[in-house]
């Protein structure tokens, strides 16, 4: 069962920021693949670093955020993504933002590089590269 602070719930009516203020999840890692996500908003964010060794002068970059529910809270899970070479990429995944705390199975908090591991793969069993690819063939960006 999930340690929850402040939980609140989704209300479409609040800004972003009202939703998930002073909200802290701590949830098993196992809790993870139980957890649908989905798409909150993205945006075109130019100011963000290019990836590392590319020289890509027309690269695009922005952010996402997506989110999901875990009983009566609000789970929010974003990070940075570039289209480089033709590719959408995670920018940096060590910077995924998050208000959730992976536990491992005996209730402890996760060292900060495994607990980053498993939330780039939970990012990645989402269809967010398709989500941007669409928006920004719509101009919805």
């Amino acid at each position: 069962m999930p340690s929850i602070a402040a939980p609140e719930r989704y209300d479409s009516k609040a800004s972003f920021d009202e939703k998930l203020v002073n909200v802290s999840l701590s949830i098993p890692v196992s809790a993870l693949d139980r957890i649908a996500l989905r798409h909150l908003f993205s945006k075109l964010d130019p100011t963000i670093a290019v990836v590392d060794g590319v020289q890509d002068p027309g690269m695009t970059s922005g952010i996402t955020e997506w989110i999901g529910e875990c009983g009566d809270a609000i789970i929010s899970i974003g990070w940075d993504w570039g289209v480089t070479m033709g590719v959408i990429v995670t920018l940096n995944p060590a910077e995924i933002r998050t208000n959730v705390q992976l536990l491992n199975a005996d209730g402890g908090r996760l060292p900060t590089d495994i607990g980053r591991a498993h939330l780039l793969h939970w990012v990645e069993a989402t269809p967010w590269r398709q989500v941007i690819c669409n928006l920004l063939q719509n101009d919805a960006l």
